[in-house]
């Protein structure tokens, strides 16, 4: 299965109104994995209300690996854990969601390799990622890649 066609397969699988989150690279599969969450958007609003579906994409066979309805099936033992602190001023959405898509590649190869990121890209990374997925989404995925954001944080 392709990029495009797991793309694809997510949105059939999905309600029509729902807000995906980015996906969060992980190791927690025992492979190079990528980890997303899903939830309706609220009525009154484009903020979505708590994940309702999880996938996990695997980056090397370019297959989905889990889909599955968060009150069924969850990676996560009891509730969501705290969100990183976030170092120094959010940046704008914009501008943050700019960032990750630029440099999506590198900074996975870079965790998937276990190797440190140049000074200051850590940083902007989390501070990326805390601006463009809602609190909501976060706190779980910050829960279920663990080892993603401690990597962030920790800076090996």
């Amino acid at each position: 299965m392709t990029a495009y066609q797991a793309e694809r397969h997510l949105e059939s699988l999905l309600p029509i109104e729902s807000f995906r989150s980015l996906p969060v690279p992980t190791l927690r599969f025992g492979r190079p994995a990528l980890v997303g969450v899903a939830g309706p958007k609220r009525k009154a609003g484009d903020e979505p209300v708590e994940p309702a579906y999880w996938f996990a994409v695997d980056l090397e066979a370019d297959e989905l690996l889990v889909f599955a309805r968060t009150s069924m099936v969850s990676p996560i033992p009891g509730p969501p854990g705290p969100i990183p602190p976030v170092p120094g001023p959010a940046a704008s959405y914009g501008a943050s969601l700019a960032f990750l898509q630029e440099s999506a590649s590198s900074l996975r190869a870079a965790f998937f390799a276990g190797q440190p990121l140049a000074p200051g890209l850590a940083e902007q990374a989390l501070s990326a990622y805390m601006s463009v997925i809602p609190a909501r989404f976060l706190s779980w995925l910050c829960t279920c890649c663990s080892d993603f954001f401690d990597w962030l944080v920790l800076r090996p």
